[in-house]
């Protein structure tokens, strides 16, 4: 963890990701597979933000990280359930 950000190493794919605080808090929220709607309501928790922006947002971060293969969808849709994969 560097200050508010984390930094995470995929050996996989040989590179480094640089988290802001909403994309720590999101990658720690998958701790345990969730929803998109989940992951927004935890968003809504500590940021006051739309829930159309929140929604892009997450959905955006979700699909970067499944890009990745840092994480695995469980469904084929984007309100699918998330599950973290081994980096």
């Amino acid at each position: 963890m560097l200050g508010e950000h984390l930094v995470m190493l995929s050996i996989e794919q040989g590179a480094y990701f640089d988290l802001n605080p909403t994309a720590k808090l999101i990658w720690e929220s998958l701790a345990s597979p969730r929803t998109i709607d989940e992951l927004c309501m935890i968003i809504h928790e500590d940021y006051e933000v739309s829930e159309q922006h929140c929604r892009d947002a997450v959905e955006h971060f979700i699909l970067e990280l499944h890009k990745e293969n840092m994480i695995s969808l469980q469904s084929p849709t984007n309100t699918a359930a998330t599950e973290t994969s081994q980096i």
